[in-house]
C-alpha cells in the first residue's frame, strides 16, 4: 500500500531537506548563546537565542506535522499526539519568553527594586523550560530511531588482482603491516 502520491513524498522530502537547515541554525545559534554569554555581550547571546530558539521551534512543528502525516503507518498516534503537545508548550513558552524577555525586561537591571527584573525572569524561566522542552521532544524519537539497522562493509582493494575485495589478503594485509595499522594483526 503507498502512503502518499508523488506529490506527498516530494513535500515530505523538502520539509525534511527544511528541518535538516533548520537543525544546523539551531546548533550555530546554541554554540553562539555558549561563546557568547549574557554577561559579555548580550547583543551576540540574544541574536544567538533567536536563531536557536526559533528555528528549534520551527522544526519541532514541521517534524510534527511530518509525524501527523506518517501516522499511523510509521508513527503512532501517542507519539503524534505527544509531539503536537510539546510543540505547543514551546509555542507558547516562546511566545511568553519573548515578550515578558525581550521586550519587557530587555532594560531591566540588576537591582532588587526594578520592577521590570520580574519580566527578564519570567523571560528566562520561559528560556529554560523550552530547553527541557525541547529536550523532551527530541526524546520522543527514541522508540523511531530504535528500528533503524547501521551496518559497515569494508572492501579492501588487493593490488596484485586490481580488485576490491571484503576479504584481507596477504597483499593488502603486508601494507598495513608495513604502515604500522595493525601491529596487532598476525600474518
Amino acid at each position: 500500500m503507498l502512503l502518499f502520491d508523488n506529490t506527498g513524498v516530494a513535500r515530505l522530502q523538502t520539509t525534511n531537506a527544511v528541518c535538516l537547515a533548520l537543525g544546523v541554525i539551531a546548533s550555530i545559534g546554541t554554540a553562539i548563546i555558549a561563546n557568547f554569554p549574557v554577561n559579555d555581550d548580550v547583543y551576540i547571546h540574544m541574536t544567538g537565542a533567536f536563531l536557536s530558539f526559533t528555528s528549534a521551534l520551527i522544526y519541532c512543528i514541521l517534524q510534527s506535522w511530518m509525524s501527523y502525516r506518517l501516522s499511523p503507518q510509521i508513527v503512532s498516534s501517542c507519539t503524534v499526539t505527544a509531539r503536537m503537545f510539546i510543540s505547543v508548550l514551546c509555542l507558547t513558552a516562546y511566545i511568553t519568553g519573548s515578550i515578558c524577555g525581550g521586550a519587557l525586561g530587555w532594560d531591566a537591571t540588576e537591582a532588587t527594586d526594578d520592577p521590570l527584573l520580574q519580566y527578564r525572569r519570567i523571560g528566562a524561566g520561559c528560556e529554560w523550560f523550552l530547553v527541557f522542552a525541547l529536550s523532551v521532544f527530541f526524546l520522543t524519537y527514541t522508540k523511531d530511531l530504535r528500528s533503524i539497522d547501521v551496518s559497515l562493509r569494508l572492501l579492501f582493494y588487493d593490488r596484485g588482482s586490481k580488485t576490491w575485495t571484503p576479504e584481507i589478503t596477504n597483499d593488502v594485509l603486508a601494507r598495513l603491516h608495513d604502515l604500522s595499522y595493525l601491529d596487532h594483526v598476525e600474518k
